[in-house]
C-alpha cells in the first residue's frame, strides 16, 4: 500500500465495503447475510400471514369471512358481499408497523360456483407495480367514509362530523339538513307565495356570476315552472356559484346570506377553489346551504338536500354518431383506459386491480399508464389520442372508477358514447336520489372489481339492450339531447331547478304539476 499514489489510495478506499475497515470481514459478512435472510423470511411470512388472516377455509372447502381482523371485519365500505363464489380481492393490513408497504397489498382469491372451494390468485399481469405507499391505518378498520350526527354542538341543528378515507384531518362539520326542508336549514314560508293562487313557478334569485346565464336558460327552458326574481326577499331559493362572490368573506358577510338558509350552492367544490380540492372545498363552510358538487360521496351527502353532480365530459362525440345503432355488436365486452397514480385515494387502487387482474380474456381490454413514484412511468400500450374514443365506441361496458375523488370525467363520456358504465358501490350518480340510475349503471363492490368481467358477462342480452335504452334516455334528460359538451353544465343546472321545484312542492304538500315534471325528467 505504501507504493500507491494518493489517487490510487483514494480509489482503493472507495472500493472498500464499510465493514472492511473493522478487520472482522468474515464475521460481518456472515452477519449481513444472516440479516438479509431474516428480512426475506419476514417478508414471506408476512405475506402468508396476511392471506391466512384474511380468509378462513371451512371444512367444506368454501371461504368464510374471518371472525376478526380479516374479510369479515373489513369488508370494503361496510357492505355485505358474498365472497364464496367468483373472484374477490380484499385489502390487507400489514402486521408490520411501517410507513411503507412491501409487496402486493391485496389478497385475491377465486371460488368455484360448484362448491369446489377457493384458491388464492397469485398471478397478475405485472405491468404496474403494487402501491408502495401505506394508505393509513384507517383503511379497512373503519368505513371508507364516515358520518355521525353529534348532539353536542352549538348550532341550532345536529352536526355531521365527516371523515374521508379514514383520515381524521378531513373531519368537517355540516348541519344535518334533510328532505323535509325544515328550520333552521330552510324556511318554507318564503316559498308559499311561489305556489299560491295557482302560480306554479319556483321563484329563484341569482347572486350573479355564471348563475345569471344558467338561471335565464332554466327560466326559458321551463316557462311557468322557474321564475327569476330581482329582489332576494321575493325568492324561495337563492342560488350562488362561480363568480358570485369575491371570496368567502364576501359571501359570509352578505346581508342576504343568513347562514345559508334557503340557499343552493352550484358546484360548491369550484366556488372558492377548483375541483381538485378534495374531498370537498375546505376553504369555507357553507352553513345550512344545500350544496351541489361533483366530488360528493355517500357519507357527505345529505340525501334529498344536497345534489351530487358529475365532472362534465371532455371527449366529444364524432360526426355521424347519431347514425350508429345503439345495440350494435361491439368488439369489447368490457374496457378501461386511464392513469394510475400511487396516491392515497382508493380509486387509484380500483384502477390498479383492473389493470393487473383483467387479463387473458379476448373481449376485455385494459390499457393503463402506470405512474409509480419510484420507477419510470409505464406508458400506455396504445398512446394514440384517438384510441380512448375508439374504446368508448367499441365497448358494451366501460369501467368508471374515480380519480383523485370518487368521480371522473369518464362517467359522462362513457354515457354519451352509448356504453354502460360500471361503477364502484360508493359512486353517487348525478342528482341521486331524485333521478334513478339503477336501470343503467352496473355497480361492483371494492372486493368485486377484480370480478367485473364475469359479472357483466352474466348479464343477458335483453337486459343489456334495456340498460342501453335506459342510459340513452337518462343522457337525453340529464345531459340534454344532442347538446355539445360546453352546454351540458347549463342544462344540468336547469335539471337541478326542476328537482328543487319538486322537492319544495312535496314539502308544501302540493301535488299540482308534479306528474308532468317527473315524467319530463325534471
Amino acid at each position: 500500500m505504501a507504493g500507491l499514489g494518493g489517487d490510487q489510495q483514494s480509489s482503493q478506499r472507495r472500493r472498500r465495503w464499510p465493514f472492511e475497515a473493522s478487520g472482522s470481514r468474515g464475521v460481518l459478512r456472515v452477519r449481513v447475510a444472516a440479516g438479509c435472510a431474516l428480512l426475506l423470511l419476514l417478508i414471506l411470512a408476512s405475506r402468508e400471514y396476511l392471506w391466512s388472516a384474511s380468509v378462513v377455509v371451512a371444512p367444506d372447502g368454501a371461504a368464510r369471512p374471518a371472525a376478526s381482523g380479516g374479510v369479515g371485519s373489513a369488508i370494503p365500505y361496510g357492505e355485505v358481499d358474498d365472497l364464496t363464489k367468483g373472484k374477490s380481492c380484499v385489502y390487507r393490513k400489514s402486521p408490520l408497523k411501517s410507513p411503507l408497504r412491501i409487496g402486493n397489498p391485496w389478497s385475491c382469491q377465486e371460488c368455484s360456483a360448484e362448491g369446489g372451494g377457493c384458491r388464492p390468485i397469485r398471478r397478475r399481469r405485472g405491468r404496474c407495480a403494487p402501491f408502495s405507499k401505506y394508505l393509513g391505518s384507517g383503511y379497512g378498520e373503519i368505513p371508507r367514509s364516515y358520518a355521525a350526527f353529534s348532539p353536542f354542538t352549538s348550532s341550532k341543528s345536529a352536526t355531521m362530523v365527516y371523515h374521508h378515507d379514514g383520515r381524521k384531518k378531513y373531519a368537517r362539520e355540516y348541519p344535518s339538513c334533510g328532505a323535509s326542508l325544515s328550520p333552521p336549514c330552510f324556511d318554507l314560508s318564503r316559498c308559499e307565495a311561489s305556489f299560491a293562487n295557482g302560480t306554479p313557478a319556483l321563484r329563484v334569485y341569482s347572486y350573479g356570476g355564471m348563475i345569471d346565464g344558467f338561471l335565464d336558460f332554466a327560466a326559458q327552458q321551463r316557462p311557468g315552472l322557474v321564475e327569476r326574481v330581482d329582489d332576494p326577499d321575493d325568492a324561495c331559493l337563492l342560488v350562488a356559484g362561480e363568480g358570485s362572490f369575491d371570496g368567502p368573506g364576501d359571501m359570509l358577510g352578505d346581508r342576504r346570506w343568513n347562514g345559508g338558509r334557503n340557499h343552493y350552492i352550484d358546484s360548491s367544490d369550484r366556488l372558492f377553489g377548483s375541483h381538485r380540492d378534495r374531498p370537498f372545498n375546505d376553504k369555507v363552510s357553507f352553513g345550512v346551504a344545500a350544496v351541489a358538487a361533483s366530488n360528493m360521496d355517500d357519507a357527505w351527502l345529505r340525501e334529498g338536500y344536497d345534489v351530487p353532480l358529475i365532472y362534465y365530459p371532455l371527449w366529444e362525440r364524432p360526426k355521424g354518431f347519431g347514425e350508429l345503432d345503439p345495440h350494435r355488436p361491439r368488439r369489447y365486452l368490457l374496457s378501461f383506459k386511464g392513469n394510475i397514480y400511487q396516491w392515497e385515494q382508493r380509486s387509484w387502487q380500483h384502477r390498479w386491480l383492473a389493470a393487473e387482474y383483467w387479463h387473458g380474456e379476448p373481449d376485455v381490454h385494459v390499457d393503463a399508464k402506470c405512474r409509480n413514484r419510484r420507477f419510470a412511468v409505464q406508458d400506455y400500450e396504445n398512446a394514440q389520442p384517438e384510441d380512448y374514443g375508439n374504446l368508448l365506441l367499441n365497448s358494451t361496458f366501460f369501467f368508471c372508477p374515480g380519480g383523485g375523488g370518487i368521480n371522473s370525467f369518464r362517467f359522462a363520456e362513457v354515457l354519451i358514447a352509448g356504453a354502460i358504465p360500471v361503477v364502484t358501490s360508493d359512486f353517487l350518480t348525478p342528482f341521486h336520489p331524485d333521478v334513478d340510475w339503477s336501470g343503467c349503471v352496473v355497480r361492483v363492490s371494492d372486493a368485486r372489481v377484480v370480478d367485473a368481467p364475469r359479472i357483466v358477462r352474466e348479464i343477458g342480452a335483453e337486459e343489456v339492450r334495456e340498460r342501453q335504452r335506459t342510459c340513452a334516455r337518462l343522457v337525453d334528460s340529464v345531459f340534454g339531447k344532442d347538446l355539445p359538451n360546453h352546454l351540458v353544465r347549463r342544462h344540468m343546472f336547469s335539471v337541478a331547478m326542476g328537482i328543487w321545484s319538486v322537492r319544495i312542492r312535496n314539502a308544501l304538500g302540493r301535488r299540482d304539476g308534479l306528474e308532468s315534471l317527473v315524467a319530463s325528467g325534471y
